[in-house]
């Protein structure tokens, strides 16, 4: 979790969340990107009977990023795949069955993947076009980045449960910790000036 305090308003508060992830924070991108008769579990109640219908979320309520939502006072993360919903407050963009490794970095190629390839890699990539896409200037993304809370994880398990699935061995997944720990910690390491520079470069945070 890597979170940057605002600058101006109150001290310390917070105007957005984005979030990165798999299953335990997905409030709906799986349930938008999924074919048709995919997944039809968590597009059906009891999922989501807590809101009384259905949202995507993998869960019968709310997720852990739904209470800090609400803790800080802002609306649930509506998911980036959405259509037509308010972007105004974050911006879910982790992904049921997300992997931190991108799926063709996974035992290079040795086995198939169940329907994702939506890695850690990629939602940095729909962060960046967000960013750059909703303000026009590197000073309007850096006073928002600087009142905003970024959130990677959680993020990971995935990688294995695949592995598992296609009957890899316990050592076999093992040795895949170290790349996988590596890419998550490579994606948490100050985020705020990875995306910056990647959207705009001529811009320079300070600590």
């Amino acid at each position: 979790v890597c979170c940057s305090h605002g600058q101006g308003g109150d001290e310390g508060a917070v105007a957005a969340i984005y979030s990165l992830g798999d299953s335990i924070t997905d409030t709906g991108n799986l349930a938008k990107e999924a074919p048709p008769g995919a997944f039809e579990t968590i597009k059906h109640l009891p999922y989501g009977v807590t809101f009384g219908r259905p949202t995507g979320r993998c869960s019968d309520g709310l997720l852990i990023i739904d209470f800090l939502a609400q803790d800080m006072g802002l609306p649930f993360l509506n998911p980036y795949l959405a259509k037509n919903m308010s972007f105004d407050h974050g911006v879910n963009f982790a992904v049921a069955g997300a992997t931190a490794m991108d799926p063709t970095d996974l035992f290079n190629r040795t086995f198939s993947m169940p329907f994702t390839a939506n890695s850690l890699k990629l939602q940095l990539q729909w962060f960046k076009d967000f960013m750059k896409s909703t303000f026009d200037t590197d000073q309007e993304i850096r006073k928002r980045l600087q009142s905003s809370l970024v959130l990677v994880g959680e993020i990971g398990g995935n990688d294995y449960n695949f592995a598992f699935y296609a009957n890899k061995s316990v050592s076999e997944v093992e040795k895949m910790i170290p790349a996988v720990v590596e890419t998550i910690i490579n994606a948490t390491k100050v985020p705020s000036k990875q995306l910056l520079s990647q959207v705009h470069p001529t811009i320079n945070l300070r600590n």
